[in-house]
């Protein structure tokens, strides 16, 4: 089960007043498409494949959140890996951008690779990125 998204409440209130809530670290919807993504039974190879945990879900929530615009995050492929998530970014033309969150839910690696001149694509792997590198790269891809 997933933990909810922390939610802080005000403390200094008039007594008998109902708490207020600030504003939730965590977009629903990515939160949601993400779950999504990898609860599905068909997303596996076999029973006994382990499944992301909640906190590689949350990172991958918190890093996509911060660190990728809103639209690009529609056109996600979401892929349960043996614990890991990997989230694929494919554009139309000659690029395309993996990023892999690793099953200890702090490990975030983005590998890329661009076709260049019929010549086979060039690649590489980056790793420990955060969310701003991760925005970085997807821009790249879009760019």
């Amino acid at each position: 089960m997933i933990a909810a998204p922390s939610i802080r409440y005000i403390s200094d209130r008039p007594t008998g007043t109902k708490p207020s809530r600030v504003q939730n670290t965590l977009d629903e919807d990515l939160l949601l498409q993400l779950v999504t993504g990898v609860c599905g039974a068909a997303a596996y190879e076999s029973d006994d494949e382990p499944r992301p945990k909640p906190e590689v879900i949350r990172t991958a929530a918190e890093m996509i959140g911060k660190g990728v615009r809103a639209e690009y995050r529609r056109n996600m492929e979401i892929e349960p890996y043996w614990g890991e998530i990997h989230i694929t970014w494919n554009n139309k033309s000659n690029r395309r951008l993996k990023t892999i969150f690793a099953k200890d839910g702090q490990s975030v690696s983005v590998y890329w690779e661009e076709e260049h001149n019929g010549n086979g694509p060039q690649y590489n792997i980056v790793r420990n990125v955060t969310a701003q590198v991760l925005g970085m790269w997807v821009n790249w891809l879009h760019a």
